[in-house]
């Protein structure tokens, strides 16, 4: 239970953003110093966490973010948990917008952000955004509700700030990603 966090793709996301801002701000002399390479590293030696193999996975971060603040957005008022999960007293799941739908729109939405992001096949996209949302939906809700409109890029910026902001008093070099859910999706 204490390592789930680990299999959590946003969080995920956060840890490595964080890891990519001391990476990117501490260059070693190194021709070949590949900030991925370094990550994968730092992770290992950090958490415990094993390189992947094969081919990497895509994380669809800003995609799976967007259908979760939709789907938020849509049920209104919520309570949390103990844990920090909303949940609904009072919703009518017929009156929201399907999770297919969704992942419709956040994928939409992605390629008009993102000009030179194109799936290969959209259809198979879509259902791989619903598959992995209804998987990580618990902790995707988790990082929209009680943010704004661009939840993941705030979140994460937020939390980086504070970060920097500890580490400029203590002298330590920090560089904060410019696109933090396009790393995301392109290291892992």
């Amino acid at each position: 239970m204490e390592d789930d966090w680990k299999d959590n793709p946003s969080i995920m996301a956060m840890v490595d953003a964080a890891l990519l801002g001391f990476i990117r701000a501490n260059p070693t002399n190194s021709k070949t110093d590949d900030p991925g390479v370094r990550l994968r590293s730092a992770k290992k030696a950090l958490f415990g966490i094993p390189p992947p193999s094969g081919k990497p996975v895509a994380l669809d971060i800003p995609e799976l973010i967007t259908m979760a603040q939709k789907y938020a957005d849509e049920r209104g008022p919520y309570e949390v948990d103990e844990r920090y999960v909303p949940f609904w007293l009072h919703i009518d799941d017929t009156a929201c917008t399907s999770v297919t739908e969704l992942a419709r729109i956040a994928l939409t939405r992605r390629e008009q952000q993102d000009n030179g992001y194109r799936p290969h096949n959209r259809d198979e996209k879509i259902r791989n955004l619903v598959n992995k949302f209804n998987d990580q939906r618990d902790g995707l809700l988790r990082l929209v509700v009680g943010w704004g409109p661009r939840a993941h890029d705030d979140v994460v910026n937020m939390n980086l700030r504070e970060i920097k902001n500890l580490l400029v008093i203590l002298g330590i070099p920090f560089e904060n990603p410019s696109l933090p859910s396009r790393d995301a999706n392109t290291l892992n």
